[in-house]
């Protein structure tokens, strides 16, 4: 998160003006400083946030845009998940059709993925959670896209 989006943040949650000489002795640093990094796009530490949280006396929610490093309600727990939901139940129906589309068998088509035959047919069936690294070897060696794949 860029400083300047944190400043935002919390001057919607705080209906008040913060400014860069607030943060700036905030942090311990100049105003200065402050505007130079807001003007250069720094990104503000983890560390200033949970220092501008406590001085105001708010709570921010962190997201981060990667899915693989993402922070979760102020826990700062970083998880690495690279499953995604099961509600993709129709992404048979799509592998199905690169497989006619390309004359693919289930067992080249695993190959291809660099997964056993046996967990391709458990994706294929909406048994087991596909991955994004599977994803991406899809969009990889067949042209299609990702959000195709998952949603259609």
């Amino acid at each position: 998160m860029l400083l300047r989006e944190l400043r935002d943040i919390l001057q919607n949650l705080k209906k008040t003006k913060i400014t860069n000489e607030f943060l700036g002795n905030l942090y311990g640093t100049s105003s200065q400083n402050i505007s130079k990094r807001i003007s250069n796009n720094s990104e503000a530490t983890i560390k200033e946030a949970e220092i501008a949280q406590q001085a105001l006396n708010v709570n921010i929610i962190f997201k981060a845009n990667d899915p693989k490093n993402k922070v979760i309600k102020n826990s700062l727990i970083k998880q690495n998940d690279t499953t995604l939901l099961k509600r993709y139940e129709n992404i048979g129906k799509r592998l199905d059709l690169i497989q006619d589309k390309n004359n693919i068998a289930d067992s080249k088509m695993a190959k291809l993925l660099r997964i056993s035959e046996e967990e391709f047919l458990e994706i294929k069936c909406g048994e087991m959670e596909i991955d994004t690294e599977i994803l991406f070897k899809i969009k990889q060696n067949f042209e299609v896209s990702i959000d195709w794949l998952l949603w259609g």
